[in-house]
């Protein structure tokens, strides 16, 4: 049997630690942690976010369009952390959103106090 260390036995990633390790995922891009993020803004209210919305707050507005449809859209639908209606274009929270909320918490307030780069 694996022995336990704080609550994480080794070897074996509890099912907190692969939230987390979810989490870390895909947040690790800063196009997923925008999306992300403007969706809990929007969430709390119960509202939508349309792609285009988000590709044209990027620097290269059609290259982030063509990135967030082909590699990190379809990330964020896998992991059930967005729903894509593909034909209107809009992002609303997956089943699976709630799960990352904490970690946005923190994204967000480190956000705050963190120097803004240049994209």
């Amino acid at each position: 049997m694996a022995t336990k260390n704080n609550g994480v036995h080794d070897g074996v990633a509890t099912a907190r630690e692969q939230v987390l390790d979810r989490s870390f995922d895909v947040l690790s891009d800063r196009h997923r942690r925008r999306v992300l993020l403007r969706l809990r803004t929007l969430s709390e209210r119960g509202g939508e976010v349309a792609v285009a919305a988000v590709a044209a707050a990027a620097t290269d507005p059609e290259r982030a369009r063509i990135t967030l449809r082909h590699q990190h859209l379809p990330k964020l639908e896998a992991e059930n952390y967005v729903e894509w209606d593909h034909e209107r274009g809009m992002l609303r929270p997956g089943d699976r959103f709630h799960e990352i909320e904490p970690v946005l918490d923190l994204v967000s307030d480190a956000d705050d106090i963190a120097p803004r780069d240049e994209e």
